[in-house]
């Protein structure tokens, strides 16, 4: 068979590409992720003017897709940096030959970052050593959501704190007032240099605006609002895909930081999530204490690349074995 690889930005493609892009997330058990999702890419794309997707074709049939961002050298990486949680290849997770892929779609390479395990279409490309590999912090609301709620450190005391000095404190599931948009950016950028320094590039923010207004089923926003009275004392903007929740941003007044607002709106949080038919809470990448402390499960993620030219390739790896040891 011929392979025939086609770059283009994701709007150019049709109902039936559609189609096929929503069937191979339904392929493997993370593949639903709001982050692989075409809604997500869509607003990546537009939010990045170097952001494209191969379409993959073996005797005329899309074996894959694969969105990337292409710098100068001619490199491909992970389309939506590090706002994205996942990341790796669309497609049915059989076999596909990624090395003709890019080096049809005119990179020099492609790297990802945050491959979940079962995505085995990217197995023969994953760095090898636990440097590259990270566990990912969920919590399964499936089973047992009292039991695990019984379990979590009891904050009854700094509630009723935070209530003595603003007022009863509430969850606003999914608010659609744009302030509070502004405010967890505000909250964010001023906590972490990162996030200033993304939010700085003029394209940043409408990508944040346009998937916080989603309401896809593919990808849906959703900003939740702990109110203590009248207060927002603590926001977060999370990506939902049918029965799971992609973590993105959460952030609260520093002003309020004694009461732990971010612990009390990520329990009135999950409450709230169980009663709503969320199965699944991706907290993302990343080993922070909150994350441990309010996770029930895990998943494993690799990094990995693929290069066009075989000899870059062998290269690659010698340097890796000598740089990254276990």
């Amino acid at each position: 068979m011929t392979m025939h690889v086609t770059v283009v930005r994701p709007e150019e493609l049709g109902p039936s590409e559609e189609k096929l892009w929503r069937e191979f997330q339904n392929s493997y058990q993370m593949g639903a992720h709001a982050n692989y999702s075409l809604t997500y890419v869509r607003a990546a794309c537009r939010a990045d003017g170097n952001g494209r997707v191969a379409v993959a074709e073996d005797g005329g049939v899309i074996r894959a897709f694969l969105p990337y961002t292409k710098g100068n050298d001619g490199m491909a990486t992970v389309l939506g940096g590090g706002q994205t949680g996942v990341d790796g290849v669309i497609s049915s997770n059989d076999p596909v030959d990624l090395r003709r892929v890019v080096r049809r779609a005119g990179l020099r390479g492609w790297r990802f970052s945050h491959a979940p395990a079962g995505q085995a279409a990217v197995d023969p490309y994953r760095y090898q050593g636990s440097y590259h590999s990270a566990e990912v912090h969920v919590v399964d609301l499936r089973n047992d959501f009292d039991d695990y709620m019984n379990s979590l450190p009891k904050r009854r005391k700094r509630r009723q704190a935070l209530e003595r000095e603003l007022g009863d404190v509430r969850l606003e599931w999914n608010s659609g007032e744009p302030a509070n948009r502004d405010l967890l950016l505000k909250w964010k950028a001023a906590q972490f240099e990162y996030v200033r320094q993304w939010l700085s590039s003029p394209s940043s923010r409408p990508m944040v605006e346009e998937l916080a207004a989603s309401d896809n089923e593919d990808c849906s926003g959703i900003t939740s609002v702990l109110y203590a009275g009248t207060k927002p004392v603590a926001i977060c903007l999370h990506l939902r895909a049918g029965d799971l929740v992609a973590g993105w941003m959460t952030g609260y007044d520093p002003e309020y930081s004694r009461f732990c607002p971010g612990a009390l709106l990520q329990v009135a949080y999950l409450e709230e999530a169980s009663r709503r038919g969320v199965g699944l809470v991706d907290f993302s990448y990343g080993d922070d204490k909150h994350k441990r402390e309010f996770a029930n499960a895990s998943y494993r993620v690799n990094g990995g690349a693929v290069w066009a030219r075989r000899l870059e390739s062998a290269a690659r790896s010698v340097y890796r074995r000598t740089r990254f040891r276990d």
